[in-house]
């Protein structure tokens, strides 16, 4: 009986990692696809096209940084986002701005070169 019982927490442990490990996949080709369908609705577009309000965002909250690249995103609401590459002293962020000029993203990215 003492086998059958560890026999059976094995099983059960094994059942539980396969299942997690699973999840994990399937949450990866999720984010993918999300990924994905997210390049396919974006445009990049003159930093002096970015809405007034996004402008002023940028301008108060990252004064120091340069303004590089720029791009109009339709998100999977169907609202109309921004993301910018901003760059100062060789350091980049991406941010990312709803249409009322509030960042809902900021990270830090690494690229050789300014036209990346």
């Amino acid at each position: 009986m003492k086998k059958l019982s560890i026999l059976f927490v094995l099983v059960f442990f094994f059942l539980a990692g396969t299942t997690a490990f699973a999840q994990e996949e399937i949450k990866e080709k999720v984010k993918k696809e999300y990924k994905k369908e997210m390049k396919a609705h974006k445009a990049e577009i003159s930093v002096a096209d970015l809405p007034d309000v996004v402008q002023k965002t940028l301008k108060e909250s990252f004064a120091d940084y340069n303004v590089k690249k720029a791009y109009k995103v339709k998100n999977d609401k169907g609202e109309t986002v921004y993301y910018t590459k901003v760059e100062k002293d060789g350091k980049w962020l991406k941010v990312g701005l709803d249409a009322n000029g509030k960042v809902f993203k900021k990270k830090a990215i690494e690229l050789k070169d300014e036209t990346s």
